[in-house]
């Protein structure tokens, strides 16, 4: 029971899920609450149907249930390599963690993007020659994307290490470079602020 009120006998007693720390939770403890900023970021490699990925993709702790089932907010920033071009993604969604073990999550993800192709090359052309270049140009969305997929993940708070598989939907807004659309595949480390 949270006991920093007055003590009138008729305090509640509240839910404790322990979500990190080999050693368990025993009658007798006096427990602390420390809370940390709920926010997750994730250096991420893998590959997609665009190329390999690199990224940068971030987790925010929206809701915490009484039996650590965890609500995420998602937002994800990566570039994709192929042989003939560079694709950023930028995408947000949800996420639903379901721990199995203090120390393993699974957690089912709906991610929804944009695709935007940087033009570099134009870029730099116009500044090697001294023209005009308008920065409005500086890059060209080329499509969205869906993205169901699965996050399985090893805690060691505030660390996680982590793989993530699904299929990725990739939407051309332009009929002659249509995108492919296929699985991928992910690993990243994450460290929760």
């Amino acid at each position: 029971a949270n006991n920093k009120g007055v003590a009138t006998g008729n305090t509640k007693p509240s839910y404790f899920y322990q979500i990190s720390g080999a050693m368990n939770v025993k009658e007798g403890f006096t427990l602390e609450q420390k809370n940390d900023w709920k926010i997750g970021v994730a250096l991420t490699a893998g590959e997609n149907p665009l190329g390999t990925r690199i990224g940068l993709d971030g987790d925010y702790l929206m809701k915490i249930s009484k039996r650590g089932f965890i609500t995420y907010g998602m937002l994800n920033v990566g570039a994709n390599f192929n042989e003939e071009e560079l694709l950023v993604d930028i995408a947000g969604g949800f996420g639903y963690g379901i721990p199995f073990t203090r120390f393993a999550e699974i957690t089912p993800s709906i991610m929804v993007g944009g695709l935007i192709k940087p033009t570099l090359e134009e870029a730099a052309d116009a500044i090697l020659s001294d023209s005009i270049y308008d920065e409005s140009e500086a890059a060209e969305f080329v499509g969205y994307f869906v993205d169901p997929g699965v996050r399985l993940a090893v805690r060691i708070q505030p660390l996680s290490i982590f793989v993530s598989t699904g299929y990725q939907l990739n939407i051309s807004t332009n009929e002659m470079n249509l995108l492919n659309s296929g699985t991928y595949i992910k690993a990243g480390i994450k460290w929760t602020f």
